[in-house]
């Protein structure tokens, strides 16, 4: 080994230089340890070498053309890696994706695509993981609320006895806990816009403390709740706007029953918001309009004296106007006459046809 070569390789080891690149580029079995390193998906270490090779390099253009090879192979990588952690976020596969783009930035840890998007996970999963905790916390206060009753019976059943004083201050704990726990998930929902979550923390807080006198008021929760209440005309929950949005799109596809089977999904906390209404109205348009033509065809039929077909299409439009008079009219009156027909047709005498035999004279 030359000295310049061992002082490349006592660099390495002094300054611990992934690879090394330099000393590599160097080496006579170049060719192989690159495919190697792409093997294993370390683009790093084989682009960097690569980029330490001198253009004297007998064999530099077929090593250049490589590197963009390379390269390519890195991006795919990347955009591969990125795809497949966004979807495992998606399906709330949280450890997959953590894995995913930690794997992604060992092999490329100098790809800022990957660390934003890494970053971004973080996040999304500590919120993800506080509002998770919130949900408990709403769980357990209802499990308390609910047990109150049960718990009082049972130290009236043995008065002042050391366990009933446990049980007691446990649940005073408890719930002195749970108040301050769901008032900051109130404040905190808020903060993120998530006026459902928020309604429900304040107003089970309230229920822990109706009076305000058993734990210490750190905030106006009626008032928080009247807040509340103004972004509720405003603001849909994420149940009602999955809802309504599914809505919507059946009724471009003309699809009325589907919209209308959706529509009366829509929670009752969001029927008062103004861009349900406003759907209502155009959905109910629609309706009343396709109805009135049911209708107007039923009776072309029904003229006609093709009954059958008019009360199937009366039927079918009734799904979207239960309360339609007229139209409960037209399927009784045409049902009527139906019933009325079989029940002639079950009940026709049998005429005998006449004999075909000559009389005796």
């Amino acid at each position: 080994m030359t000295p310049y070569r061992k002082v490349l390789l006592l660099i390495c080891l002094i300054f611990q230089v992934s690879g090394c690149a330099v000393w590599y580029s160097m080496q006579s079995d170049l060719d192989s340890r690159i495919d190697q390193w792409v093997a294993a998906k370390d683009f790093t270490t084989a682009l960097d070498t690569l980029e330490q090779i001198s253009s004297s390099h007998p064999h530099y253009a077929q090593l250049q053309s490589k590197r963009k090879y390379i390269l390519q192979l890195a991006r795919d990588y990347e955009a591969s890696t990125l795809q497949n952690a966004a979807n495992e976020t998606k399906q709330q596969h949280w450890q997959n994706a953590a894995q995913l783009y930690q794997q992604g930035i060992e092999k490329l840890p100098h790809s800022e695509s990957l660390a934003v998007a890494y970053q971004n996970f973080l996040q999304e999963r500590q919120q993800q993981l506080e509002i998770t905790t919130y949900r408990m916390n709403l769980y357990k206060a209802e499990w308390l609320l609910k047990s109150i009753p049960l718990q009082q019976q049972y130290e009236q059943l043995t008065p002042g006895g050391h366990r009933t004083d446990v049980i007691t201050g446990l649940r005073e704990t408890d719930i002195g806990d749970l108040y301050q726990e769901l008032v900051q998930c109130g404040q905190a929902s808020m903060q993120r816009t998530d006026f459902e979550l928020a309604e429900k923390c304040f107003s089970t807080a309230m229920e822990l403390n109706p009076d305000g006198h058993r734990f210490p008021v750190t905030l106006d929760i009626p008032q928080q709740l009247a807040i509340l209440e103004k972004h509720r005309e405003v603001t849909l929950s994420a149940k009602g706007e999955e809802i309504l949005s599914n809505s919507r799109q059946a009724l471009k596809k003309d699809d009325l029953r589907q919209a209308f089977k959706l529509f009366k999904k829509i929670p009752s906390r969001d029927q008062h918001n103004a861009t349900v209404l406003e759907f209502r109205k155009e959905l109910n348009i629609r309706i009343g309009n396709n109805v009135k033509q049911g209708i107007e065809m039923g009776r072309k039929l029904y003229s006609q004296g093709d009954i059958e077909r008019a009360l199937a299409i009366w039927n079918s439009v009734r799904e979207l106007d239960p309360n339609n008079e007229q139209l409960d009219n037209h399927i009784e009156r045409a049902q009527h006459v139906l019933n009325k027909l079989k029940f002639l047709k079950k009940n026709e005498p049998v005429i005998a046809p006449p004999s075909t035999k000559k009389d005796k004279s």
